[in-house]
């Protein structure tokens, strides 16, 4: 498996330990996990980020698959909704809040599915 493939796992992982951990947070009353989301978020993109960018590199000058383009969707919602959330702290406008997080869970979901794709592709070899 290449190596930039573990980045993109990482980034997923720690996403959705963000996600859980903001679960935990509002559902579970365990407010004190609330530190942590935002370090887990920024982590998250960046390795994401790391991720497309070592791939796209490998992979300069072949034909991209429509799941490339996919993965590259889901790196820009995720960074659309990170950019939600400076909003939301920068002008306190609820609504950058709730459009943070169905952002976020929408590009969480298209990642899920363009990571399962290429594992069964590249584990199918």
């Amino acid at each position: 498996m290449p190596h930039f493939v573990w980045f993109g796992i990482l980034g997923l992982l720690l996403l959705y330990t963000s996600e859980i951990v903001m679960f935990l947070a509002k559902k579970k009353s365990q407010v004190h996990l609330r530190r942590y989301h935002p370090w887990l978020g920024t982590v998250g993109a960046i390795s994401l980020a790391v991720h497309a960018v070592w791939a796209n590199l490998l992979h300069v000058g072949q034909p991209h698959p429509l799941l490339g383009f996919i993965g590259l969707t889901a790196i820009a919602g995720v960074y659309l909704g990170y950019f939600a959330m400076s909003m939301a702290k920068k002008v306190k406008v609820k609504r950058w809040r709730k459009i943070h997080w169905q952002i976020e869970l929408g590009a969480l979901m298209i990642a899920t599915f363009h990571a399962l794709w290429f594992l069964i592709r590249i584990l199918g070899r």
